[in-house]
């Protein structure tokens, strides 16, 4: 089966840049038979995170790929505990963190202002030990961000070099997606931009910059969704679909509305709410 199209329309579409952009340019490269693309999703989640990416090859044959190996990780696992821990100068991340050693957790709510985390959220153990090494670390919540992604990306390129042995990853343009949440306010998704930058996401590449995008979770839930099992259901345009992002300590629900159904559109029918 060959991917369907996907197009993003969003009152915020002006801070994301459409995915539709970067899907017009792998069906370039398609049809021209170059492979020096490639295209890499972070789901930074509050309590666990995950990878995906694929080459303009893999969208060929309509395959996407998950990282499942983790380091120190007995089992391959779909997702890693997005958690820190620092000691004698040095951090560990996920799976790696020592039996015994006490992670710094849910360090992703840091970058939000006080009053936009929810009280519970605010009360919560981990909260105030994130703050905690804050205050001992004299590091940021970008800082923290910064040091996570850091390792995932590394653990990232490692493992898309592992794979694609083959492949010379310095001649790849790298296109890179990082989910957000919906309700998530511009100056949060700009910190993160931030964080992104600091872990070497966004370095010089030989062959062209790092592009770096931000797809609401919401959407990206919708859309895969749709793409999905859409045509089981009897998509039409005007349908609307509520959309519930239950996450470890965060949940939102955002509605959207079907525009076109090839490629498929979905625009946002009511503000998204959550906590």
């Amino acid at each position: 089966m060959v991917p369907q199209k996907v197009k993003l329309k969003s009152e915020r579409e002006n801070f994301f840049r459409n995915t539709s952009e970067v899907r017009d340019e792998i069906n370039k490269k398609r049809q021209s038979k170059l492979d020096d693309f490639l295209v890499i999703e972070i789901d930074f989640g509050t309590i666990y995170s995950s990878v995906a990416w694929a080459t303009v090859e893999d969208f060929e044959r309509d395959e996407i790929n998950i990282i499942t190996n983790w380091s120190n990780n007995g089992r391959e696992e779909p997702e890693v505990p997005t958690e820190l821990f620092y000691e004698d100068g040095k951090v560990s991340w996920g799976y790696d963190i020592p039996e015994g050693g006490d992670p710094v957790r849910c360090f992703k709510l840091l970058l939000l202002r006080d009053e936009d985390v929810a009280e519970e959220q605010r009360q919560s153990k981990a909260f105030f030990r994130a703050r905690k090494l804050m205050r001992e670390t004299g590091k940021t919540a970008t800082d923290l961000v910064a040091d996570y992604l850091r390792l995932l990306w590394q653990h990232t390129v490692e493992t898309i070099h592992l794979i694609h042995s083959e492949l010379d990853i310095s001649a790849l343009a790298f296109h890179v997606f990082i989910t957000v949440p919906a309700i998530w306010k511009d100056y949060a998704r700009k910190a993160m931009e931030k964080a992104a930058e600091n872990a070497g996401i966004l370095q010089d590449r030989p062959i062209s910059p790092t592009a770096l995008a931000f797809v609401l979770e919401s959407e990206a839930a919708a859309l895969g969704t749709l793409c999905k099992v859409g045509h089981k259901y009897g998509l039409e345009t005007d349908d609307v679909y509520v959309i519930c992002n239950a996450g470890g300590l965060t949940v939102e629900l955002s509605t959207y509305q079907v525009g076109e159904l090839d490629p498929i559109e979905i625009h946002e029918a009511v503000t998204g709410t959550g906590n």
